[in-house]
């Protein structure tokens, strides 16, 4: 029916809303879990549902590893029924804000002029989270509001690092505006991917250090990934492994690859900060992508439709989540 189908075609608006139900009452407030929130940027369904040691992979002459996703995977509990918007903006103001897109009127990923974003009055999951003791921070990319200060990431979260974006300036030298500065800090010769990951990690440290990191309150971090966005610019070690005659002749599929296989490396190191810190145990990990594979590169999927697209190839994205001894 119209009904059924409507309704099991669920996604980030619940996601938002169900942590938030699900701390305040389920779960005993000493039994409220960290929370790590991984989103990567057009990352396809078949990117982190299938492996090359799979019966049924065809990845072409070269292998294409992804093994820290891979564990996670066989950690974690894969949620199918889980949908996001097809493009980029739109998902994540409904991650934080608990409502569709559309009822701020975000249809699309506004441009350089546009002024959009959740507004004040409106509370976000962030900001849910905080009232309930949660020490609250975002890392990376941001594209859910700008031009004014409430739409911006240090209006909703406590600790706030947001990259200046790659898609104009590619992912080397990356740049941050760190809370409410003015002027991003650039770290020269630095890789946006791996740059972000030491951030994250960095914050961890410090939540697990002592009184000043607040290691007695649990936290919620917005971990949120450049990669594999375009311009397809991964580190100079991927771009080796899976083009070794260089990045000229390096066909557009196999950068998006390694810039996947980039964000699997750091993903793992962000994973195993939490197993050496003693927090893995105590944090719920959610894992997913803002929307399906971009339209440009042609790369097989069984799913119809790209970004952009209302097809499941544009907005079918499994939501993955680890949380030791209570998902299975």
């Amino acid at each position: 029916s119209r009904f059924r189908h409507r309704s099991t075609r669920q996604g980030l608006p619940l996601l938002a809303a169900g942590l938030i139900l699900l701390l305040q009452g389920a779960v005993q407030a000493s039994e409220r879990p960290n929370i790590l929130y991984i989103m990567l940027d057009d990352a396809g369904y078949e990117d982190y549902t299938r492996f090359d040691d799979d019966p049924d992979s065809e990845f072409g002459p070269v292998r294409y590893p992804r093994p820290h996703l891979r564990r996670f995977m066989s950690e974690s509990r894969r949620f199918e029924q889980h949908y996001t918007a097809p493009m980029c903006t739109p998902t994540r103001v409904s991650s934080l804000s608990g409502q569709y897109p559309l009822f701020y009127g975000i249809q699309w990923v506004c441009g350089s002029s546009a002024t959009f974003g959740i507004p004040d009055s409106h509370v976000t999951t962030p900001e849910a989270l905080a009232a309930l003791g949660y020490r609250t921070a975002t890392f990376g990319k941001w594209h859910a509001g700008k031009h004014l200060p409430e739409y911006l990431a240090p209006a909703k979260f406590q600790h706030a690092v947001v990259s200046t974006g790659v898609s104009n300036t590619g992912y080397m030298d990356a740049g941050y505006v760190f809370g409410t500065a003015t002027e991003p800090v650039i770290f020269k010769g630095e890789h946006v991917t791996d740059k972000t990951a030491a951030l994250v990690i960095e914050h961890l440290r410090w939540l697990a250090g002592g009184p000043d990191g607040g290691a007695e309150s649990p936290f919620f971090i917005n971990y949120w990934l450049h990669a594999p966005h375009k311009p397809f610019d991964p580190a100079q070690r991927w771009l080796q492994y899976y083009c070794p005659q260089g990045q000229p002749k390096c066909p557009k599929s196999q950068r998006y690859r390694a810039l996947m296989s980039q964000a699997d490396e750091n993903i793992g190191a962000v994973l195993a900060a939490l197993d050496e810190l003693g927090l893995a145990g105590d944090t719920l990990v959610l894992l997913s992508s803002d929307n399906g594979l971009p339209r440009e590169l042609d790369l097989p999927s069984p799913l119809r439709g790209r970004k952009t697209d209302v097809f499941e190839g544009g907005i079918k994205l499994p939501l993955v989540a680890r949380w030791p001894q209570r998902l299975s």
